[in-house]
Order: C-alpha cells, then sequence, then structure tokens
C-alpha cells in the first residue's frame, strides 16, 4: 500500500475482493472470507462450527447454508452466518454435531 497508494490497492480488492485479499501476508483461502466479511461483503465465512453443521443438515457448503436461509429470511447472508456462529460457538460447542 505504501508503494502503490490506497487508492490502486482499494480499487484491485474491489475488482477482486478474494483474490486480491488472499495476496495479504497470512490470508488464505480460509481467513479471506472472514477478512472479507469483515470489510463487509455479504458472504459467510467457511468456518469450523458453520461447516460442520451446514454439512451436517446436508448442505454442500456454508455458502448454500447461509444463502439459503438468507433467501427465507430477507436477511443479508453476512447477518446469518453471524447470528448461527454466535449460536453455535455459545450453545452447541463441545458437543460435536
Amino acid at each position: 500500500m505504501h508503494r502503490e497508494g490506497f487508492h490502486s490497492v482499494k480499487q484491485r480488492i474491489l475488482r477482486d475482493p478474494m483474490g486480491e485479499l488472499q495476496t495479504l501476508p497470512y490470508i488464505g483461502r480460509i481467513t479471506v472470507s472472514h477478512l472479507a466479511k469483515n470489510l463487509g461483503w455479504d458472504l459467510a465465512k467457511p468456518d469450523r462450527h458453520l461447516a460442520r453443521f451446514s454439512e451436517r443438515l446436508g448442505f454442500s457448503s456454508v455458502r448454500d447454508f447461509c444463502n439459503t436461509i438468507a433467501a427465507a429470511t430477507g436477511e443479508a447472508v453476512n447477518v446469518i452466518d453471524l447470528v448461527l456462529w454466535r449460536y453455535l460457538a455459545d450453545r452447541m460447542w463441545p458437543i460435536h454435531i
């Protein structure tokens, strides 16, 4: 960012958020979803809580699971992600789903 400037980096991220964010140090294929969600993109992050729960319920991915609930409720996907994650983190663990 120092070499290119904030505006240039921001424009690259806006064009390809997941690809560009993964070029940052320590950001991989899982943590990129966490970062993108925290930066305001409307998506679900495939953390272990949601991955296990969605798989147990027969969904092919966390994204499909949260998108289905979002479509049924009218809530944003990132809101569904947060509500489910908080519930699972607080209430379900260490019980294994």
